[in-house]
């Protein structure tokens, strides 16, 4: 059996977070959880995380000023339509207009800073959602797949909830364990390593739009620009996601230049090919998923306008037949009486049309889940 593990940003918002310790004196934690695509800007995550609408304003000006203009928003930060506004839609709002100035303008320049700001706020967000926590469910799953050859795990999350489980510290540092994530770090980015599985079938941790704890140079002449550093002590990347230096900045050792995390922002068209190492993720991910014979989707809403994930999953696990591939798709949404229930269920059949699971609605389900797979 191949099994895919796929984590879609419902995951993290309806995980079960925990303090990595007892101690809030050292290591002060919220209740909060990342956010969906709608909810960035909202009052309750804003009261969750100690932040307020006013402030992160003041903190991220430019990318503000841009939201009130675009979408004519007067009420306060996290008022009224603030708490609807979706993400997608701002950041593909930025990148056509960009389209329409030339690089070399001030216009373009601008929405270039607007656009900058804008991720630096979400790195913000998620870090404070997620800063000194651990994910009950993540780490059930992480368990699992210990002693297991035959697992791969898709992630579209930029959250490193996941990410901490496959570190450990070694001496007065942190390297990856032997698994998934070394595999990959192995086999795309070179890094030496031990790898497991069969050969041509390793099982690997893919983060599909990139990660706060991947770095690159950002001086394009580099000739360390085309490569990626692993922050593998994820806590002090994430007081780097608040706006914390820790160390100074994380600068380049080959030019120089500041390194900033490797992520693809949640555009309409998403630069997937842009990117050699992004590209790297989308080809093994649809290696394990063509080689796939069971396939748990977790909190992956599959919305309209994400096109690349739906032809991602159609052209590979939905060719499949029943005999083939058993699909579980984890969703509060596969639930009848939810008032998006048709929408998505109807969305579900065009990329899985041989059927699919939907028994389940929520990750905390997880121990069931897991007691599936297993049976013969």
């Amino acid at each position: 059996m191949s099994l895919i593990f796929v984590f879609g940003a419902g995951a993290s918002y309806g995980e079960q977070l925990r303090p990595l310790t007892k101690d809030p004196a050292t290591q002060p934690t919220n209740n909060a959880n990342p956010p969906l695509t709608v909810g960035f800007f909202s009052r309750s995550l804003y009261d969750s995380i100690g932040y307020t609408g006013k402030q992160a304003e003041a903190d991220f000006k430019e990318a503000f000023e841009y939201i009130r203009w675009a979408f004519a928003l007067s009420e306060p930060v996290g008022e009224g339509r603030w708490a609807s506004l979706n993400v997608e839609d701002v950041f593909t709002g930025i990148e056509l207009d960009r389209e329409f100035r030339s690089s070399e303008s001030d216009a373009g320049g601008r929405l270039i800073v607007i656009r900058n700001k804008l991720v630096r706020y979400l790195w913000r967000i998620i870090a404070d959602c997620t800063q000194y926590k651990y994910g009950e469910y993540y780490r059930r799953v992480k368990s699992f797949i210990d002693d297991r050859i035959d697992v791969s795990i898709l992630n579209f999350n930029w959250d490193l909830l996941l990410d901490q489980e496959f570190m450990v510290q070694a001496g007065l540092g942190w390297e990856i364990r032997v698994g998934p994530y070394q595999n990959f770090s192995n086999m795309v980015l070179e890094e030496p390593g031990v790898r497991t599985g069969h050969i041509g079938e390793f099982s690997m941790f893919l983060k599909m739009h990139g990660s706060l704890d991947w770095f690159q140079c950002t001086n394009p002449i580099c000739p360390n620009a085309s490569k990626m550093e692993i922050m593998n002590n994820t806590q002090d990347c994430l007081y780097r996601a608040q706006g914390i230096d820790v160390e100074g900045v994380m600068t380049c050792e080959r030019c120089g230049t500041d390194m900033n995390p490797l992520l693809i922002p949640p555009l309409l068209r998403k630069p997937v090919n842009e990117n050699w190492i992004i590209r790297a993720v989308w080809g093994h991910a649809r290696q394990r998923l063509q080689q796939a014979s069971k396939a748990v989707i977790v909190g992956f809403s599959a919305p309209p306008t994400d096109f690349y994930a739906a032809w991602l999953f159609r052209s590979t696990l939905g060719i499949k037949t029943k005999e083939e591939l058993e699909v579980f798709v984890v969703n509060p949404q596969n639930e009848p009486g939810h008032e998006q229930h048709k929408d998505f269920s109807t969305r579900m059949a065009t990329i899985f049309p041989h059927g699919y699971n939907s028994e389940f609605l929520a990750f905390s389900q997880i121990e069931s889940i897991l007691e599936r797979l297993t049976e013969v």
